[in-house]
């Protein structure tokens, strides 16, 4: 019971210290070029499980698609 309430209590200051940062970082891909924020995908993790994956843009929305990708 004791390691739940460390758990719960540093992830929560964890996330009121990173909440600016976070923040920031989307304002500036916001402002930086049209699209959203985030960039979701789905993985294959362990045991080829499927896994959502949700991190911020860092590429042009559609990149895949219009060709903009490069490989090696």
């Amino acid at each position: 019971m004791l390691k739940r309430i460390f758990d719960i209590f540093f992830s929560f200051i964890g996330l009121i210290i990173l909440f600016i940062p976070f923040f920031i970082i989307g304002l500036l891909i916001l402002l930086d070029s049209r699209g959203g924020i985030f960039y979701k995908q789905i993985r294959v993790g362990r045991n080829e499980k499927n896994f959502k994956l949700l991190k911020f843009r860092s590429m042009q929305t559609d990149a895949d698609k219009k060709g903009l990708l490069t490989v090696g």
